[in-house]
C-alpha cells in the first residue's frame, strides 16, 4: 500500500499551518493589547467620574457652590450616568482582551444611554482594534 500523503508533503503541510498560526497569534496579541489599552482609558475615565461624583456630594454637603440645586443636581446626574458607562465598557474591554478572538459588542444593546439629541459621549479607540 502506498500512503495517501508522502513525507515531504507532510512536511510542506505542517510548515504552512505554521506560518498562518504564527500570523494569527500575532493578530491576536495586537488586539488584546489594544482592548487593553482601551480598557486603561475607561478606568482613567471612571475613576476622575468617580471622584468628581465624590467633590459634587461634598459642594452639595457643605452648600459651598455658587452653583443652583438644580444645576448641581444635573451634574451629579450626568457624572452617574457616566461612571456607569465607563464601568460597563471597562468591563467589555477586560472581557475582550481575556478573549482576544472574542468579537466585540459595541452595538449598544444593553449600553447605558448617555445622550439626547444630537451630541453624544464618544470613546477613543485604539486603530488597531478593527484594522
Amino acid at each position: 500500500m502506498k500512503p495517501v500523503v508522502t513525507m515531504k508533503q507532510l512536511i510542506v503541510i505542517v510548515f504552512i499551518l505554521a506560518i498562518l498560526i504564527s500570523l494569527v497569534s500575532k493578530e491576536l496579541v495586537k488586539r488584546r493589547n489594544a482592548f487593553l489599552y482601551d480598557m486603561a482609558y475607561h478606568v482613567r475615565r471612571e475613576a476622575e467620574e468617580l471622584r468628581n461624583l465624590e467633590n459634587l456630594g461634598k459642594m452639595r454637603r457643605e452648600k459651598s457652590s455658587n452653583l443652583k440645586d438644580q444645576s448641581l443636581a444635573k451634574l451629579e446626574k450626568s457624572s452617574q450616568l457616566r461612571v456607569a458607562y465607563h464601568s460597563e465598557m471597562k468591563l467589555r474591554f477586560q472581557s475582550a482582551a481575556n478573549i482576544p478572538g472574542k468579537v466585540l459588542d459595541l452595538s449598544g444593546k444593553n449600553r447605558v444611554k448617555l445622550s439626547s439629541g444630537k451630541h453624544s459621549l464618544m470613546t477613543p479607540s485604539h486603530p488597531s482594534i478593527f484594522s
